[in-house]
């Protein structure tokens, strides 16, 4: 199942994010700051607004 989780970093988001991570959910999370997640946002479309 996908998920699209806005405000996947904020502090419910990255528990029900974490938590469906580890269901094998396939997860989009939607956030101002990815950077502060807290999991993995190594997907290549994680930051497209990246500088780095």
């Amino acid at each position: 199942m996908k998920i699209i989780l806005p405000g996947g970093t904020g502090q419910i988001g990255v528990i029900l994010a974490r938590h469906f991570l580890k269901s094998d959910y396939e997860l989009v999370v939607l956030s101002r700051r990815p950077k502060c997640a807290g999991y993995s946002t190594d997907h290549p479309f994680s930051h497209p607004f990246s500088s780095a």
